[in-house]
């Protein structure tokens, strides 16, 4: 017996014929509510920079001590995650090639009953790292002697990734030869091919400049 869809508690009654004799009565609690799926992950429109991605949701049974889990669906079939009792994070952990991917995720009890299913989802997997060839820096490249206060247009081609946003690119001066990289010229650029430097006032003769590209992921 069900109410709704919900879960309810039912009296039955039995007994003699035309009401008289003893009756018996028994409770019973059925329930037909499908479970619940909230917080999939990774987020819509995500990019991840390793092939093992592990998809998760908060997975919640309509019963308490109910097993319940989510399923996945990435690559055209459905892969159940892992099993949770009453509620909690239910996951799925596999390993993708590049590329885009629409998944989408829904709940099932251990009564069979699914919630609507969550989605689609787009992923992009991206393992590979940005070009950057030894040449991308036109200038400087050597030799320029820059005056303090003065600017300088740092130059760059070359630089090329198929998941570039519209800021991948950062520059770094470095005044010790290259040892470490302590001062950021400039980041959030475009991949435009230069930026106007307003030179640093100080004295030195191993001054070097680094570009870093990131993509997405």
């Amino acid at each position: 017996c069900c109410v709704n869809g919900g879960c309810d508690n039912v009296a039955a009654r039995a007994g003699a014929a035309g009401g008289s004799g003893t009756y018996n009565e028994i409770t019973c609690t059925t329930c037909n509510k499908p479970p619940t799926l909230s917080n999939p992950k990774p987020t819509a429109g995500s990019y991840v920079s390793a092939a093992s991605v592990t998809f998760s949701a908060t997975v919640a049974a309509p019963e308490t001590g109910e097993s319940v889990r989510a399923e996945f669906n990435v690559t055209g079939s459905w892969v159940a995650g892992s099993s949770v009792t009453t509620s909690g994070t239910s996951s799925y952990t596999v390993t993708l090639a590049d590329g885009t991917y629409s998944w989408t995720v829904r709940a099932r009890d251990a009564k069979g009953q699914y919630s609507a299913v969550s989605g689609p989802y787009t992923l992009v997997v991206d393992t590979v790292n940005p070009t950057v060839p030894s040449t991308a820096l036109i200038a400087p490249n050597g030799g320029e002697i820059l005056r303090g206060g003065s600017t300088f247009a740092i130059r760059w081609s070359g630089i090329t990734d198929a998941n570039f946003g519209s800021t991948p690119i950062t520059l770094y001066l470095s005044t010790d030869g290259g040892a470490t990289w302590p001062t950021t010229i400039a980041s959030g650029l475009a991949n435009s091919g230069t930026y106007t430097w307003t030179v640093p006032s100080l004295n030195t003769t191993t001054a070097r400049v680094k570009i870093r590209a990131t993509d997405r992921a």
